[in-house]
């Protein structure tokens, strides 16, 4: 850089680029840098609660895509379905933008509105759906009984990774065999 190319910019921006472009060489959907700033959203999402629209998301091919709402979120009540694809958020394109930068515009202070453009079903119409934010509390473990000829099964299943889920793992356990599991 000092002898050999002109560039007036910031110097963490040109490192962060190039790992950043390292890893996604790799082609491995499991490989991320995080910057500082990514880092810290990152740690974010895993505390209890959070201030959005509830649900779990992944990026798919430059896409953001719905993994599934969290039951009786804001997302869920407004109708936003698993496996739909982010397009637009406020208006602003965000395809090809990065899950933390997209999640970051989705999230917002509580009570405040966030309106997504959503594609589903292959269908190149997009579906408006105005979203108030809340205060989301992560339930990171769900447990079910499912009766059997010969009594009751104990599900559990680990729905997304959290700093509680240890403690909500071991409870879920607890309880399910408290019910006959």
């Amino acid at each position: 850089k000092a002898y050999h190319y002109f560039y007036d910019g910031d110097s963490q921006a040109l490192i962060d680029g190039a790992i950043s472009g390292m890893i996604e060489a790799l082609n491995d959907p499991h490989s991320t840098y995080f910057t500082m700033t990514d880092y810290e959203n990152f740690v974010e999402h895993l505390e209890e609660t959070y201030s959005g629209i509830g649900c779990e998301v992944t990026s798919v091919n430059g896409y953001t895509m719905i993994v599934s709402p969290f039951p009786d979120s804001p997302a869920d009540v407004a109708g936003i379905l698993a496996n739909d694809l982010v397009i637009e958020v406020d208006g602003e394109n965000v395809v090809g933008q990065s899950l933390q930068d997209v999640t970051n515009k989705i999230k917002g202070p509580v009570d405040s509105t966030v309106t997504l453009g959503i594609q589903r079903n292959d269908n190149t119409d997009l579906i408006y759906i105005e979203v108030t934010r809340q205060a989301i509390d992560q339930e990171t473990v769900k447990t079910e009984l499912i009766p059997t000829d010969d009594g009751v099964i104990g599900y559990l299943q680990v729905t997304t990774f959290g700093e509680n889920t240890a403690n909500e793992f071991k409870e879920g356990i607890e309880s399910l065999e408290e019910q006959g599991m």
